[in-house]
């Protein structure tokens, strides 16, 4: 999705929310307008419906009688076998946000404050809300519950057509919704329907999940990442239902941009499936967010950096970089065009002036790693980069080297400006979302990419 469509569709999203009382409407008690909106943007942006967190649930629907049936089996006597610890936090998180780091599989988000709270004597516990990978060393395994061996005892499917028209029969504004995003083609409602029914069974089961574990663990409080993923959704409606508080820590770009931290009503009470805080690293993330909230009184901006910085500057003393040439790192997302074919000539004509290094996303496929590697390949820069060492590092420590980052619209963005490091946006999404970095000479508008603008600002920087 290019600039210009993105922009188009939410805009089309905040006049609808404007237009309709969309923060009143409810199904299963769960305020549903957070998850439309999402529904509709990834419809647009065409990806699969079912959430990029979603896991074994159903995969296992596509496989036969046998294996749902010795699944489950499973699911059970791990669930009655599993000792639950008493902990002051709970923590969740997917193999996503982990990177490698001294042999071992950290979050980078959470086991850094994890770390801490131990010194000071608080427990807590890491919920994998996605299968970790089997041959990774994970970090303090001891203190990590892998969520999908005991979700799908907790699944269930509710019956929701029944609300969804009760809901239409007795409200007038989201009858005219339903018409209106038809006539204008933003979606038809019955894909908005059948979507919306499979979001609300997943968020409803997670809730029941975490629900337990919250009286289970006694947890006094609980964070999340990606507060957007069925899960988070299900965990912060089970903190909203047990009157605890629940955050969710930031992972990227926000701002206007970004679907899931851009309202224009909220209810009196904040959306029960939203987290009562946003932990943020900087303060135009925090500008931000506090002038979305502004109109209400439950959702709450706590500015607290990233912990993953201080973590490194204590425990990276043994890891270093050895260039003898200015270092520029790219970092890339799991885009249909992932880097625009004018910056493969840039980098095959300054090969020998800089390091070029290309850092992968995480959440990059192995068919979409392959696909990029055969096309760094086709354009000859392959043998002029440098991915293992860019997407393995950890970032701060790449960060720390770096004379240059160029991205599309990547959170490394942000994390490069909190380092110093100046950013060439080459994307309009990008330049768009992080225009106050552009006016504050911290990042710069990198459309009409060019090798000599890339001499400018690493000389100048």
């Amino acid at each position: 999705m290019d600039y210009q469509s993105r922009k188009d569709l939410i805009d089309k999203l905040q006049e609808l929310e404007l237009k309709y009382e969309v923060q009143e409407w409810k199904i299963k008690e769960i305020h549903i307008w957070p998850l439309i909106k999402q529904i509709i943007f990834f419809y647009h942006y065409q990806q699969i419906f079912s959430d990029v967190h979603e896991n074994t649930l159903e995969q296992n629907e596509v496989k036969g009688i046998v294996n749902r049936i010795y699944n489950r089996i499973k699911n059970f006597i791990f669930f009655y076998s599993i000792k639950i610890p008493k902990i002051d936090f709970l923590f969740s998180g997917a193999p996503s946000h982990r990177v490698d780091f001294n042999g071992s599989f950290i979050n980078r988000y959470f086991d850094p404050l994890i770390d801490i709270n131990e010194k000071e004597g608080i427990s807590s516990l890491l919920v994998e809300n996605q299968k970790l990978p089997a041959k990774k060393i994970i970090y303090k395994k001891e203190r990590v519950l892998d969520a999908t061996s005991i979700f799908p005892v907790f699944f269930k499917r509710y019956h929701i057509a029944s609300e969804w028209k009760l809901l239409f029969k007795d409200n007038k504004g989201f009858k005219e919704f339903l018409h209106d995003i038809e006539k204008n083609g933003v979606i038809d409602r019955n894909i908005l329907n059948i979507n919306l029914q499979k979001k609300i069974n997943h968020v409803k089961s997670w809730s029941n999940f975490f629900r337990w574990l919250i009286k289970k663990t006694e947890a006094k409080m609980v964070a999340g990442i990606c507060y957007y993923s069925n899960a988070m959704y299900g965990l912060n409606l089970a903190a909203h239902q047990l009157n605890i508080k629940s955050a969710d820590m930031q992972h990227g770009a926000q701002g206007n941009m970004h679907i899931a931290y851009n309202f224009n009503k909220i209810p009196d009470n904040g959306y029960n499936i939203l987290p009562k805080y946003f932990w943020v690293w900087d303060f135009e993330s925090k500008n931000h967010l506090e002038n979305i909230f502004k109109s209400q009184n439950f959702h709450k901006v706590v500015l607290k950096g990233n912990p993953w910085f201080n973590f490194i500057k204590e425990n990276s003393s043994k890891l270093s970089i050895r260039e003898n040439k200015p270092l520029i790192l790219i970092s890339v997302q799991p885009l249909r065009e992932i880097l625009n074919t004018n910056i493969y000539e840039i980098i095959r004509s300054t090969a020998n002036m800089y390091a070029w290094w290309i850092r992968l996303h995480p959440r990059m496929s192995k068919t979409e790693t392959a696909n990029f590697i055969s096309e760094l390949k086709f354009n000859q820069v392959y043998d002029k980069i440098n991915i293992k060492e860019a997407s393995n590092l950890p970032l701060p420590i790449i960060l720390q080297n770096a004379k240059l980052h160029i991205s599309k619209y990547s959170g490394t963005i942000s994390e490069a400006a909190m380092m110093q490091v100046p950013s060439l946006i080459i994307d309009e999404i990008g330049t768009k979302t992080y225009d106050n970095l552009i006016e504050k000479g911290i990042a710069y508008n990198g459309l009409n990419l060019t090798s000599a603008l890339i001499e400018k600002i690493i000389s100048e920087k």
